[in-house]
């Protein structure tokens, strides 16, 4: 008999199972997610485990496998992260993949002689493991069988075994021609890979980041993908002449490497292999190389120049951009550009997958006319990328390809069925900057892009296409209808420009909080002591401001920031006032001090009842939402006594 287990919602209630004599089978994903239960008992005729049967028991801290089975099966106690000891019967003859893959707090564990094979990622992120003995018949394990197990120091194999062998805690194949795994834990900072090496396998050295220097030997002709994924500390490594490929993900996360050689020999560099690098500077491209991955320089925030050699018959450079031999795809653009302003080159006719990800400093990029296609995700979180032209040469856009790009002010598309399905602005933001200060509803036209998509074709046709807020779409949909000082946002739910939002805002602040309450806008959380000037510098607005007191306009920039000040900002013919709030300033006079320590009492104790507005705000130091407790009266208190800080 086999026992199926719970499912649904009933899986996180259960805290303890006892399963009766008479069953022989636990299957596939019986307790998974059972994120409650603490103990189990399983009878001694169980002899199957199924697959992934204890996954994501997060409670669970210990367990008794029955002797009759043979097998701990795929992802059978998969990120059980509570448990710290288990016992495999000496009847087990494999470990599955990701047997117990993210078990945490698991401490050790032996692998008793029956085992002949270990899956992969089989103990993989087991961050408190510290060590492993394999026995004498194991024969075969998979890859990433123990990576990323950052305590680990040291994987012993026996003598006797014909397929494996380790030396000072480091796991290799029989003839150690083959490294498989350096333990994440050790904490040397060097390594001299030895001589007889000439294959480094598949993460082999995944998240070893005590290592500062590696030394490949020129016997070493194959290196395996994530080979050094993660390798943090990592700061320079020599690739020998014998190796012919930089394979996927190889350097992936070595954050601290500045600087790499690529041999003449290497013919192909694999996809996301330099990708997070963030020290990396500058890449040459040897003549050899034919072959690129996509992402494999991508996210690299400080590489500002990648540079072919000139005899390369596949690719070519300008400026340190990467592009194909003849210049007709733009390949890559470095993330660590400093530059704000771009001209594409009148030849490129393709901007490639990627090319422009994560590019944050860019402002402004011109398209040529040449240009007939834009890639995936080409200019991805592009985030200071206030404005995009696409020429009507453009006939095809790919997925996400301005997704996430944050800061545009204007979209101009010539064509726009270029880009029908392919949620090309998905995630990005369209924002408009106006005062909405009038009570009175206010009529907001619609960026041109937004028309256009409602009335050409049949790609948008109702109010129903959009996620409305603070606002709604005027009969003729070329205008918002707003009746509210919020930031107004619309959302495009379907069609060509499907995730992009429309926000409509008075003023950007770059530290301070805007509430409305009754009516009033307020910018919080601004420090004692804050002089106008300051205050000032931290807000973005294309309209013009002034400063009240009462019926007293405040010219001198040098003084301070005084709660119960009123900043009143112009853009055209609208006005916004905004009340200004300075944290435990309960006087008005730009300080906190004993005199507002002293209100702050009387308030508690009815005796001063003009804390209100603006004023009982800048009592609530302790930022609860609370207003002048005793919460607040305490926090002034110590940091007027020095023993707190706002």
């Amino acid at each position: 008999m086999t026992i199926a287990g719970p499912y649904g919602d009933y899986n996180k209630a259960i805290k303890t199972v006892k399963i009766q004599n008479g069953v022989t089978s636990i299957g596939d994903y019986a307790f998974d997610n059972c994120t409650s239960l603490t103990s189990i008992e399983i009878p001694s005729g169980v002899t199957s485990i199924g697959d992934g049967a204890f996954a994501y028991c997060t409670s669970l801290t210990s367990i008794e496998i029955p002797s009759g089975v043979t097998s701990i099966r795929d992802h059978a106690f998969d990120n059980c992260t509570s448990l710290t000891s288990i016992e495999i019967p000496s009847g087990v003859t494999s470990i599955g993949n990701s047997a117990f893959k993210n078990c945490t707090s698991l401490a050790s564990i032996e692998i008793p002689s029956s085992v002949t094979s270990i899956g992969n990622e089989a103990f993989a992120y087991c961050t408190n493991l510290t060590s492993i003995e394999i026995p004498s018949g194991v024969t075969s394990i998979e890859n990433y069988a123990f990576s990323n197990c950052t305590s680990l120091n040291s994987i012993n194999v026996d003598k006797d075994n014909q397929s494996y062998s380790s030396e000072d805690g480091i796991l290799f194949d029989k003839e150690k021609k083959k490294l498989i795994t350096y333990p994440a834990g050790k904490k040397e900072k060097e390594y001299n890979i030895p001589s007889s090496v000439t294959s480094i396998g598949a993460g082999t050295f995944y998240g070893c980041r005590s290592l500062t220097r590696i030394e490949i030997p020129s016997s070493v002709t194959s290196i395996e993908c994530l080979a050094f994924y993660g390798c943090t500390s990592l700061t320079s490594i020599e690739i020998p002449s014998s190796v012919t490929r930089i394979a996927a993900q190889v350097f992936y996360g070595c954050t601290s490497l500045t600087s790499i050689e690529i041999p003449s020999s290497v013919t192909s560099i694999g996809m996301w292999a330099f990708y997070n690098c963030t020290s990396l500077t500058s890449i040459e491209i040897p003549s050899s190389v034919a072959s690129i991955g996509i992402y494999a320089f991508s996210r690299c925030v400080s590489l500002n120049s990648i540079n072919v050699d000139k005899s390369n018959q596949e690719y070519s450079s300008e400026d340190g951009i990467l592009f194909d031999k003849d210049k007709k795809e733009l390949i890559r653009y470095p993330t660590g550009k400093k530059e704000k302003e771009y001209n594409i080159p009148s030849s490129v006719t393709s901007i490639g997958d990627y090319a422009f990800d994560n590019c944050t400093s860019l402002t402004r990029i011109e398209i040529p006319s040449s240009v007939t296609s834009i890639g995936r995700e080409a200019f991805e979180k592009c985030e200071r990328l206030t404005s995009i032209e696409i020429p009507s040469s453009v006939t095809s856009i790919g997925w996400n390809a301005f997704a996430y790009c944050t800061s545009l002010t204007d979209i101009e598309i010539q064509s726009i069925g270029a880009f029908k399905y392919n949620y090309v602005f998905y995630g990005a933001k369209l924002t408009m900057e106006v005062a909405t200060g009038s009570k009175n509803v206010q009529e907001i036209e619609l960026p041109d892009i937004i028309k256009r998509t409602m009335n050409e074709g049949d790609i948008l046709y109702t109010s129903s296409d959009f996620e409305l807020t603070n606002c709604s779409l005027t009969e003729d949909k070329t205008k918002l209808e707003v009746a509210s000082k919020e930031t107004v946002r619309l959302k495009v739910k379907e069609g060509a420009l499907s995730g992009i939002s429309v926000v409509v805002k008075v003023v950007s602040l770059k530290k301070y909080e805007v509430t409305e309450e009754n009516g009033e806008v307020y910018i919080e959380d601004i420090n004692p002591g804050t002089k106008i000037q300051e205050f000032i510098d931290n807000i973005e607005t294309n309209g013009t401001m002034k400063f009240c007191k009462g019926n007293s306009e405040i010219t001198d920039v040098n003084s301070k920031v005084q709660t119960g000040m009123i900043m009143k900002i112009t853009l055209g013919e609208q006005e916004t006032s905004c009340k200004l709030v300075v944290k435990g300033d309960l006087n008005g006079d730009g300080e906190m001090g004993d005199i507002d320590l002293l209100k702050l009492v009387r308030y508690q104790a009815g005796l001063d009842t003009s804390l209100n507005g603006a004023y009982l705000k800048a009592a609530d130091v302790y930022k609860d939402g609370t207003y002048a407790d005793n919460k607040d009266l305490l926090k002034m208190a110590r940091v007027l006594a020095g023993l707190d800080s706002l």
